[in-house]
């Protein structure tokens, strides 16, 4: 009897020492972590928050459908690549615009406007502008698993020489 009572509180005392983990790794970057594919802009402020977090394997599952494409090998080198490719990014910002939606055939399409900052691990700032591109596949036609989040499906970043804070969203209707 003793020992059904206390088993819930071991839990509780385990799982809030796991989230205060969690929290000191995030403070520890000064990012809090957020993972949030309620919508298109979500996603994209998410996906530039696992990178600052270092989180690259979570930054490039909002590029996954629910069922992964091709084999693990494929998959494991295409991750290989993304998550080398941000071997010497110490932080991005990111500023975000005005979604542009384009619905059809039960999906939606979003252009996500961004400018973003990447500094790198020298301390060299570049500014890049661009589109991000994501789908919505409507979750009332979803009868299968895994569920299929709303993901990226296409990113067109291109470097600027604009100061981050001043330079213009780009234009990004579909």
């Amino acid at each position: 009897m003793k020992l059904a009572l206390f088993a819930p509180m071991l839990l509780v005392c385990f799982s809030t020492a796991q989230a205060q983990d969690v929290n000191a790794q995030s403070q520890a970057s000064g990012e809090t972590y957020y993972d949030n594919r309620s919508t298109a802009r979500d996603v994209i402020t998410s996906y530039y928050n696992a990178i600052n977090l270092s989180q690259y394997a979570r930054a490039f599952s909002y590029k996954l459908r629910g069922t992964p494409e091709g084999s693990a090998e494929a998959l494991n080198a295409q991750y290989a690549l993304f998550r080398d490719g941000f071997a010497h990014t110490a932080h991005v910002r990111l500023r975000l615009g005005q979604p542009v939606l384009d619905a059809g055939m039960s999906k939606i399409y979003s252009a996500v406007p961004v400018v973003i900052e990447a500094l790198s691990d020298a301390g060299k700032h570049q500014v890049y502008s661009g589109c991000y591109t994501l789908v919505q596949v409507s979750a009332s036609v979803q009868d299968y698993v895994p569920f299929d989040p709303i993901r990226i499906v296409d990113a067109k970043l291109v470097k600027i020489s604009n100061n981050f804070k001043m330079a213009p969203m780009p234009d990004c209707r579909l």
